[in-house]
């Protein structure tokens, strides 16, 4: 009897043990497979910081904060407040006359061809410029010569997310066409935003782009989504600069303010998106 008793409880034993390696186990392929993807469990200062490339705080210049050297250069764009009421913590792009002009900021050194990255910061879209709209990011695509990656708030309110495809042609997503669009960015209020790209084929695709505004996956519509070609949309992958606050021609600058940029090699998760919507 009290061997029956023994091996019993031996099994049990073994039978917890194996459960905990199980679990473990699962836990590690888990996060593993998530490498890319945003980082699990609690998201933090520190964890937050995986894959950043380039980080701009704008706090009285536009140098990059994240230690990889990739600093801004300002072309106009003028030092005012931030989200906080911080003073010189943020960059306008309205010229001395106060008309949004050719003002930007350029990025000489990010020259990397990822096929998978998130962008993500503030904006604060002016309220006289409700019909008018302006690029936040631009990187450079030359499919087919010099083209362009831009992130944008157009005339009409809709945020826009595209690159340009072999043939030249916008492929990405946008607000535009969205059943009952009720967004109005030219509030005089700051938003936050977060686009991001990912593509394991390189196939240039509206499924592999998402757009994030307030932390909330925002609805939208694919653009020429039938007039695609194999292709990927890196954030910069030419001689030309990543340009902020502006497109790659310096011909349709924001008409607001923008702040704490960063950009990422790898796709942010829903978690990191709503831990940056509520950084303080």
């Amino acid at each position: 009897m009290k061997r029956i008793l023994f091996a019993a409880v031996i099994g049990l034993i073994f039978t917890s043990c194996q459960k905990q390696i199980d679990a473990t186990t699962s836990t590690a392929n888990t996060n593993n497979n998530n490498t890319n993807f945003g980082v699990s469990g609690a998201v933090t200062s520190e964890t937050i910081k995986q894959g950043l490339l380039a980080y701009y705080t704008f706090t009285g210049n536009a140098q990059d904060v994240s230690g990889n050297a990739n600093d801004g250069v300002v072309h106009g764009a003028k030092l005012v407040s931030d989200r906080f009421g911080k003073a010189t913590s943020a960059y306008s792009f309205t010229d001395a006359s106060g008309n949004y002009g050719s003002n930007y900021i350029e990025i000489n050194t990010l020259h990397a061809s990822l096929v998978t990255y998130s962008v993500s910061g503030w904006f604060q879209k002016a309220s006289n410029s409700v019909n008018t709209g302006g690029t936040i990011f631009a990187g450079d695509h030359p499919a087919s010569g010099p083209g362009d990656l831009n992130f944008a708030i157009a005339p009409t309110n809709s945020a826009e997310l595209n690159a340009k495809n072999q043939t030249n042609i916008s492929v990405g997503i946008t607000t535009e066409t969205v059943t009952n669009k009720s967004a109005n960015y030219s509030d005089g209020i700051w938003h936050s935003f977060v686009i991001t790209f990912n593509s394991n084929t390189t196939a240039l695709a509206p499924t592999n782009f998402q757009m994030y505004i307030d932390g909330v996956l925002v609805p939208t519509q694919g653009l020429y989504k039938s007039l695609l070609t194999q292709d990927s949309a890196p954030v910069n992958s030419s001689a030309l600069p990543v340009i902020l606050g502006n497109s790659q021609g310096q011909n349709n600058s924001f008409p607001g303010t923008i702040d704490d940029v960063r950009v990422f090699n790898r796709v942010l998760n829903q978690a990191e998106v709503t831990y940056l919507a509520n950084e303080k």
